[in-house]
């Protein structure tokens, strides 16, 4: 967890870690995003960003890819 600027972190009961994050900016976030599980989900976030951001950022990388086919 050190790796990342975290501002306060907690373990849930079902045995999940529910960290908040400083992000400097949306393209790191995505980064992060498709580094992590794919159970990671964003519980709380700016009005302007997709709570399925993730998911959005992995579609996207996928389409460029099968543009260039």
């Amino acid at each position: 967890l050190s790796a990342y600027p975290i501002k306060d972190f907690s373990y849930t009961d079902d045995d999940y870690i529910e960290v908040r994050l400083v992000v400097s900016g949306v393209a790191w976030l995505k980064r992060l995003l498709l580094r992590l599980s794919p159970e990671t989900q964003i519980l709380e976030s700016p009005d302007h960003l997709p709570k399925d951001l993730a998911k959005e950022t992995a579609l996207s990388i996928t389409n460029r890819y099968k543009e260039n086919l």
